[in-house]
């Protein structure tokens, strides 16, 4: 597709966001979004996900209403993180997903963010050509109106597929792990009962949500939930996530956080040393800081930056081959992994 030069009006770094209920985020243009979404997709099988706010129920019911109207089919999976909508996009072999979600902020904020078939977030222009079918006269493809699967079960198979990376020598104890009463509420319990974790002490923190609470002193934006938990009950690790769990940051024993930046130094050298395909690039935004790039390079890895956000660096690696990328802020992407941004590393290393 050739690039389009226009400015998208709706579509933000990650999706359209607004507060709930107003603006950009009312049921009526949530609605609006998913007709255009499977205009543009030509899809019949969407996985739909959201994170814990009040408000989500209802733009999934208005946004899979605007889906099926187009005769899709929507698969709702419920709470469950980002990179789980894209796990489940690929597992269902689906044609694309939405997640219901504003990530990092309050409660009274939401978002909608899409993904193609391939559990990836959209590129800019896919954006721009959603904005212009939003206001289509253009009547239903199909007079078929399509199904609603509700589907669970998709958090806990994902839960179990990260589970699958870890045994008990990829695992440390004494970790702590910080739900921003968010979306990883769901995952983590699950992740924790079917791996090494469940034999050691771990514990799982803010994961009680009621709609209201999601990232309220706690998560990625409140650090201090996390490394005041670890100093007091003495634990070896902690990891915070934020509403959506795209993004983590974790905290040594000593309550020092480690951002973005020393977890791709980490897993760079971690990938460089496998050689694992792609582990002599890393791709990270124009926020990160230049000692991690200065780092990398000592051990042969060459840096590529990238406007900020996600998708960016995602873009990036695809364009350059690069096995891992991420930001500072916590979005990691390992390739061999994952094809979204996820909070959920392959290893914990102590």
């Amino acid at each position: 597709m050739e690039n389009d030069k226009r400015q998208r009006k709706y579509f933000g770094t990650d999706g359209v966001r607004d507060l709930a209920n107003a603006g950009n985020m009312t049921p009526e243009f949530a609605l609006k979004l998913g007709r255009a979404f499977i205009k543009f997709n030509h899809g019949k099988k969407i996985v739909v996900g959201m994170d814990t706010r009040l408000s989500g129920r209802m733009l999934e019911g208005a946004l899979s209403a605007g889906m099926t109207s187009e005769g899709a089919e929507v698969f709702s999976a419920g709470i469950i993180p980002t990179p789980g909508v894209s796990f489940a996009v690929k597992e269902l072999k689906a044609d694309g997903g939405a997640v219901i979600s504003a990530s990092h902020n309050p409660a009274e904020y939401n978002g909608i963010k899409f993904l193609g078939a391939d559990g990836c977030k959209l590129s800019d222009d896919e954006e721009l050509a959603i904005e212009d079918l939003l206001f289509s006269d253009e009547p239903c493809a199909s007079a078929n109106v399509g199904k609603i699967h509700d589907r669970p079960d998709l958090v806990e198979l994902y839960a179990k597929h990260i589970a699958s990376y870890l045994n008990d020598d990829a695992v440390v104890n004494n970790v702590v792990f910080d739900c921003a009463s968010g979306a990883s509420a769901k995952s983590v319990p699950v992740l924790v009962k079917n791996s090494g974790l469940a034999k050691l002490n771990t514990a799982i923190i803010s994961h009680e949500h009621d709609g209201l609470n999601i990232n309220k002193n706690c998560g990625v934006m409140h650090m201090e939930n996390l490394t005041d938990y670890v100093k007091k009950n003495k634990m070896s690790l902690g990891f915070a996530f934020d509403g959506d769990a795209d993004r983590v940051l974790i905290s040594d024993r000593h309550g020092r956080i480690i951002d973005g930046d020393i977890i791709l130094w980490v897993l760079g050298r971690w990938l460089h040393k496998r050689k694992a395909k792609g582990s002599d690039k890393v791709a990270v935004t124009v926020m990160s800081n230049m000692a991690l790039e200065a780092h990398l390079e000592n051990e042969g890895i060459k840096t590529l930056r990238c406007p900020v956000g996600d998708r960016y660096v995602l873009e990036t690696m695809r364009e350059s081959g690069a096995g891992l990328g991420g930001e500072q802020s916590g979005h990691i992407i390992a390739s061999e992994f994952t094809g979204t941004a996820t909070g959920f590393a392959r290893r914990f290393y102590s």
